[in-house]
């Protein structure tokens, strides 16, 4: 989970290019779907998934089938909605018995019906500052995202308790932070436990400069604070840089810095962990 800016608190999204993948009779037609949607051709799928070029080609085909090693790096690489990454499961499931015995194969049938009903929500959803009254002071708070990120997948979410031990934060406060996202739509409160709509939230409107500004600002503070506590920490880290470049490259660079980011987040992100951790970046003249 995360709250990434540039960061209106949309309803569920549903997008009809995901028709084709709930659609999909398999997890082979799954996979040509989506590299039809993205326009990706076998090359791009083969470095996301840390495989030659051919491999891809030949599971679509059928002249080869997904292993358990191959099966996870797919899935990972899949850059969809949780229901998406999950239907891809069971269809693989469906047709490789043996990668998933555990499963039960009416479950399965039953489970991709279901997820082929189901709204699908984007991978990050925009948050428009101007459609929702409470998201300016929503945002303006520095524990909005930490608690966010706390609540876990979209699909298991997180209890009181488990939030209360990932951020830290007391029970009062760490309620009244609940409260403001539930109201928000960004959370829900099913059978106990607190569940996101959407992994990641990046803002959007008119307020967008102040509020990152601000955000900034705190998260700079906390960290300045926490480098005084953890510089020889094993497990946190902290950089700074000054290097020389052609200022003419600095919007590549900014475009390829910000991908690396946000591929290191999504891979990194482990809805069942038991702590929020931050991350902030500047790359600036």
């Amino acid at each position: 989970m995360a709250v990434d800016f540039p960061l209106a608190i949309n309803p569920t999204l549903q997008d009809p290019e995901w028709s084709a993948l709930k659609n999909a009779a398999d997890y082979r037609i799954f996979l040509r779907s989506y590299l039809e949607i993205r326009a990706l051709n076998f090359s791009d799928f083969a470095r996301a998934t840390g495989f030659v070029r051919s491999y891809p080609a030949d599971i679509i085909s059928g002249k080869r089938r997904l292993t358990s090693k191959s099966f996870y790096a797919f899935e990972k690489a899949l850059k969809i909605p949780q229901p998406g990454k999950k239907l891809f499961r069971l269809l693989v499931a469906e047709k490789e018995n043996d990668l998933f015995p555990e499963m039960d194969r009416q479950h399965i049938k039953e489970s991709i019906e279901v997820l082929r009903k189901k709204p699908w929500t984007r991978l990050r959803k925009n948050l428009h500052t101007s459609e929702t009254p409470s998201a300016l002071s929503l945002l303006e708070n520095p524990d909005t995202a930490s608690v966010f990120a706390a609540t876990g997948s979209p699909d298991v979410g997180a209890n009181i308790e488990e939030i209360q031990r990932r951020t830290g934060l007391s029970a009062a406060h760490l309620n009244s932070v609940l409260l403001q996202l539930r109201s928000s739509g960004l959370i829900e409160f099913t059978n106990g436990r607190y569940l996101s709509k959407d992994l990641h939230i990046f803002m959007d409107g008119a307020d967008k400069q102040k509020l990152f500004s601000n955000s900034f600002k705190q998260n700079t503070a906390k960290t300045m604070e926490r480098v005084e506590k953890a510089w020889n920490s094993e497990s946190e880290f902290f950089f700074s840089s000054a290097f020389c470049i052609e200022e003419s490259r600095m919007p590549n660079l900014k475009n390829a810095l910000k991908e690396t980011i946000l591929s290191f987040i999504d891979n990194s992100i482990q809805a069942d962990g038991d702590k929020v951790v931050q991350l902030i970046v500047a790359f600036h003249k």
